[in-house]
């Protein structure tokens, strides 16, 4: 075999690798964030559990407080409740803007609108 032949192999099996990758990437959502992602919760809260869960699984970055270790974060977590409204984890913002609990930001990752509130 010619080393021409070996080398023209050799790149194609490169570019392959590459197009796999990528679509892969694109397939789990890697995109360009610029907005953090705030989830107060409690670790003993399944659906505290998920939200980690789902942000981890589409590749979002977020910082994650749980109200049991730092209850000083509890005035910043529930600061969007109605009065008489019960306060409920875990409560998800994009920055400072509120997103809502579990349902909300499983709404937002679904429908891929999640990307366009962190970029």
């Amino acid at each position: 075999m010619s080393v021409r032949i070996v080398r023209s192999s050799l790149f194609l099996c490169v570019l392959c690798a590459a197009m796999v990758f990528v679509g892969r990437c694109i397939a789990r959502g890697d995109h360009a964030q610029s907005k953090l992602v705030f989830v107060y919760g409690r670790d003993a809260c399944p659906y505290c559990v998920r939200a980690k869960n789902l942000l981890s699984d589409k590749g979002v970055r977020y910082v994650y407080y749980d109200l049991e270790v730092t209850p000083e974060k509890a005035k910043e977590a529930f600061c969007k409740l109605e009065s008489g409204e019960r306060p409920t984890v875990p409560q998800v913002f994009i920055e400072k803007e509120y997103v809502g609990g579990f349902g909300a930001l499983r709404a937002l990752c679904e429908t891929g609108e999640i990307w366009d509130r962190v970029s």
